[in-house]
């Protein structure tokens, strides 16, 4: 039975709390039953009993405009306006902002469209560690609340197969001649050199029609070995291909193996066998909803699916516009929050702005672990600690995070500068099996992690009756 906890707090935040209240009640798995005050700036959380912790409310305006300090609680980095009174952080006001995504919102209106560049947030300093949970772990205490909470981990694999990487590729996806034409009126040379070596490498592909098989299938096999299933994201098989970046490969492409099989009919037998299929947005949609509708009704019609899941190739999203665009696009659960650590400050997935769609922390990539050039550089012994360490936090403080990996990196012995990684990825599964751990597909987890958590509204003078906003899951 759910811990009914009671949370009192300022009637002006109330409505701008409505979608982040409910992804506390879900870190506390517990109900929340929420009464506005008409003035304070202190909120109060009690669990019956004397027990109380009294939470400082932040100055929204203030911290919009980035006028917040960065102290320590508890040996914990803590970003929040000023001085506060007592011996509590404001937790409120660092969901209001971590979960919120307004960082990144006021990353965009700074340093124009592009990238979440975590070096810049002011939020670098708790960044990579799970402070939200510490904090938490700490009010649980107090509060008396000492049920065991349910953790739980998704494995994702990225099949963007592109450059030397793709296994096998077509020459109908390759740059055409018009488009390297165009680039050398415009004096872009580089440009046109590169498209003009993808053309050369697709139609040497091409000719040879695929002299790999599908690597990620063997990836699947070591999973269904025990028992696990995973999300894979696939680029769209009708979709522009505006950047060299974006995966050389069609749904009609065919490996050499015995028997010949299509992308498209490998696809099929994952989604036979329980593994899930998800869009793996290109950068060529940019920022338009119509190109990203069109990505999912291909995938869609091609594999006669129901899409849930999304990823964004090199996270390449407005994050203004990101959260209605997935409400319009009925995706559930979003897998762009990508880094080494918790870039959120949580092992728990919330709910965007649009109240009905998950994000799910992906707290370790290969691609941005391994990688010399623009990531970490880390050995397979130092990935598979890091990767451990995290599925510790897991243990201890509940909730889901999102491994991602990508297969297609795993090439042929001497075509790669990174290692063959199946190996790698064996033994991540080991761990995985060894310590017990629910490996589960977005939707399964978050219906282990809801367990009727809710949020209840009472009577406000101000603004009248409140109601709970419904789940999700409901």
């Amino acid at each position: 039975m759910l811990r009914r906890i009671e949370l009192r707090c300022p009637d002006s935040l109330v409505p701008h709390l409505a979608t982040v209240l409910q992804s506390l009640a879900v870190l506390f798995q517990s109900e929340f039953d929420v009464k506005p005050l008409q003035r304070s700036s202190v909120a109060t959380l009690s669990a019956g009993g004397p027990s109380r912790v009294e939470l400082p409310i932040p100055d929204l305006d203030d911290w919009m405009t980035g006028a917040i300090e960065i102290t320590v609680w508890r040996g914990i980095p803590l970003p929040h306006r000023g001085p506060i009174a007592g011996a509590y952080p404001d937790l409120l006001g660092l969901t209001y902002f971590v979960f919120m995504d307004i960082e990144e919102r006021r990353q965009e209106a700074a340093n124009g469209e592009g990238k979440f560049d975590v070096r810049r947030s002011v939020f670098a300093p708790v960044l990579q560690v799970n402070y939200l949970d510490l904090i938490v772990e700490q009010i649980r205490r107090d509060l008396g609340i000492q049920e065991p909470r349910f953790g739980a981990i998704i494995l994702t694999h990225d099949l963007d197969l592109i450059d030397h990487r793709a296994y096998p590729r077509t020459a109908t996806c390759s740059p055409s001649l018009r488009e390297i034409a165009g680039h050398l009126r415009a004096f872009r040379l580089r440009s046109a050199l590169l498209r003009l070596r993808d053309s050369a490498r697709s139609l040497v592909a091409f000719i040879q029609q695929g002299t790999e098989k599908f690597e990620f299938a063997a990836w699947a096999g070591a999973e269904a070995e025990r028992g696990f299933r995973s999300v894979f994201f696939v680029f769209a098989p009708e979709r522009l291909r505006t950047f060299p970046q974006d995966a050389w490969y069609a749904f009609t492409t065919r490996n050499r193996s015995a028997p010949w099989l299509t992308l498209r009919a490998v696809l099929a037998r994952l989604l036979r066998q329980g593994f899930e299929v998800a869009p793996h947005f290109s950068r060529s949609a940019d920022y338009r909803l119509d190109l990203l509708c069109a990505e999912c009704h291909s995938i869609r019609s091609s594999l006669n699916v129901k899409l849930e899941s999304v990823r964004n190739h090199w996270v390449w999203i407005r994050y203004s516009d990101w959260p209605e665009y997935l409400k319009v696009l009925d995706l559930r659960y979003d897998f762009n929050t990508v880094a080494i650590g918790y870039r959120k400050g949580t092992t728990y997935p919330y709910l965007l702005r649009n109240g009905g769609t998950w994000a799910v922390s992906t707290t370790f990539a290969d691609d941005l672990a391994f990688k010399a050039s623009n990531g970490f550089s880390m050995t397979p012994e130092a990935g598979l600690a890091c990767i451990e360490r995290q599925l510790r936090d897991v243990e201890r403080f509940g909730g889901c995070i999102a491994l991602s990996f990508h297969p297609a990196e795993d090439g042929p012995p001497g075509t790669l500068s990174i290692p063959a990684k199946l190996p790698f990825y064996r033994e991540v599964l080991r761990l995985l099996s060894d310590r017990g751990l629910s490996v589960l597909l977005p939707r399964e987890a978050l219906e282990r992690l809801w367990t009727g958590a809710r949020v209840t509204y009472g009577h406000s003078a101000a603004r009248g009756a409140f109601s709970r906003e419904p789940s999700p899951l409901e």
